[in-house]
């Protein structure tokens, strides 16, 4: 198996970790065996490890500029990576997670219990009217897709940016490698969030922000509830950016979600930041 590299973009940032492909049936068989002669045979290790590097731009005056700088900083990343690995990364994964700069997350109340409710072109228009409505002239140029709650009461949308991935699957064929996936981090988190919430019969708000160049919160915020293992209201919204002195917009912005969502001001709050720090469970920044 090939080595992966997970690239995780962020609103300014991104972060490349190179996992060594896993050891052949020879090298497992050979560890087996070194683990039983252990006391009469120097046991075979690995001398591969994770490696990681990290990569910073500035977002340009238009949306093209800002990808550019963007590749071009994975681009570096990418290549310091293969400088520092002893062996070819030609023909490694490459699996991507975007921030929300790059995508969208929206939820539409609607009523699809029925099963005609559940043909794809009525709903490809709903999720197409949502993003646009969200994004404006910026939604043509996003790939959409959508999920029907477990409520039957709700559809979720969630957009990525198409010319990020004509980008990316550009950079990973100029690196010799190929691009494994490449999908939206909110999306994956959302899967579980959904899922703990059907377990435990509960509601709770996911509050999503990125950190900035300087590891502060970026303007962005994205915040989802749910509620019984279902989406039922999401936004995305700006505020001004976080100083020295603090970040006396945050709470504002949820307390109006919450509100506007007829939740109580006290609902459970999973905060989660875009890219998590290296070891750290995701916390929200300050």
């Amino acid at each position: 198996m090939k080595a992966t590299i997970a690239l995780d973009i962020g609103a300014m940032h991104l972060r490349a970790t190179l996992t060594p492909k896993a050891p052949g049936w020879g090298l497992r068989a050979a560890r087996a065996v070194g683990v039983k002669l252990r006391r009469t045979s120097k046991p075979v290790e690995s001398t591969e490890s994770t490696v990681t590097e990290t990569g910073h731009w500035t977002p340009g005056a238009t949306r093209d500029q800002t990808l550019a700088a963007l590749l071009e900083a994975a681009a570096q990343a990418l290549q310091a990576l293969r400088a520092r690995h002893p062996a070819s990364l030609d023909g490694c994964r490459l699996t991507v997670r975007t921030g929300v700069s790059s995508s969208y997350v929206g939820v539409a109340a609607m009523d699809v219990s029925s099963s005609s409710a559940h043909s794809d072109h009525p709903l490809r228009s709903i999720a197409k009217a949502l993003s646009q409505e969200a994004l404006g002239a910026e939604a043509a140029g996003h790939e959409v897709r959508w999920r029907i709650q477990a409520d039957q009461a709700h559809l979720c949308v969630i957009t990525l940016d198409a010319a990020l991935i004509a980008g990316l699957q550009a950079l990973a064929q100029a690196q010799q490698m190929k691009l494994a996936s490449c999908q939206p981090a909110i999306a994956a988190l959302l899967d579980g969030e959904l899922e703990h919430s059907r377990r435990q019969r509960d509601a709770r708000t996911l509050v999503w922000t990125e950190r900035d160049a300087a590891g502060r919160r970026h303007a962005a915020l994205t915040f989802v509830r749910v509620v019984n293992g279902s989406a039922v209201n999401a936004w995305r919204t700006l505020t001004p950016a976080p100083s020295n002195a603090g970040d006396p917009w945050l709470q504002p912005a949820l307390d109006r979600f919450l509100i506007a969502s007829g939740a109580a001001l006290d609902e459970q709050v999973v905060p989660c930041t875009w890219p998590p720090a290296p070891r750290d469970a995701p916390e929200l920044a300050a």
